[in-house]
């Protein structure tokens, strides 16, 4: 709640629009992986218009032209391809997990254009921004929390539970074959 009090709202706003833009190429990656070529270029075009008009992201132009944001990761692609979930684990500060989310973390952080700076740059700005991102979501999502930790009979559980079925509902679907193609030679 301090946080909340201290950083003004235009300051936090403009924190997660900038993070969110860093995660444009993963999600890239990711859509592509998944076969979603149509997210995908929506991606690139929400990257380029944040990151050029935005003043690197600081400003999410993007959704204000109707250019929304799908939100994918490593976890999901590799649930895409068959990875089974496996279990669950509880991360400290990075929250709940599962054996397969984890592996997935540290392929979303290869993919972060953070981790392309050298020397101390890059070590200074990945923990600040990633504690940043933390610092913001927990006070975004802080009444859900809050309920699940201290209002529930027994928080582990209602947090595993939570996180289980929320990932395996937000799981990609592996693409179908639909598509029916003219064959010229069907009356013969």
């Amino acid at each position: 709640e301090a946080y909340g009090r201290i950083v003004p709202r235009a300051m936090r706003l403009g924190f997660a629009n900038f993070y969110e833009n860093m995660q444009e190429p993963k999600r890239f990656a990711n859509h592509l992986a998944q076969g979603e070529l149509i997210k995908a270029g929506a991606d690139v075009a929400r990257f380029t218009f944040n990151s050029t008009v935005g003043i690197l992201g600081v400003f999410d132009i993007s959704s204000r032209i109707g250019l929304f944001s799908d939100n994918t990761d490593f976890d999901e692609t590799f649930g895409y391809w068959g990875v089974p979930v496996g279990p669950y684990l509880e991360l400290p500060f990075m929250g709940p997990s599962s054996a397969r989310g984890s592996v997935a973390m540290l392929t979303n952080y290869s993919f972060n254009p953070l981790s392309l700076l050298s020397g101390p740059a890059e070590g200074v700005s990945l923990v600040t921004f990633g504690a940043m991102n933390i610092l913001n979501q927990r006070y975004e999502y802080s009444s859900m929390v809050d309920t699940i930790l201290y209002e529930s009979a027994d928080s582990y559980s209602s947090a595993r539970s939570t996180f289980l079925q929320t990932r395996i509902q937000d799981s990609p679907k592996p693409m179908s074959d639909s598509l029916e193609l003219f064959d010229p030679y069907a009356d013969y």
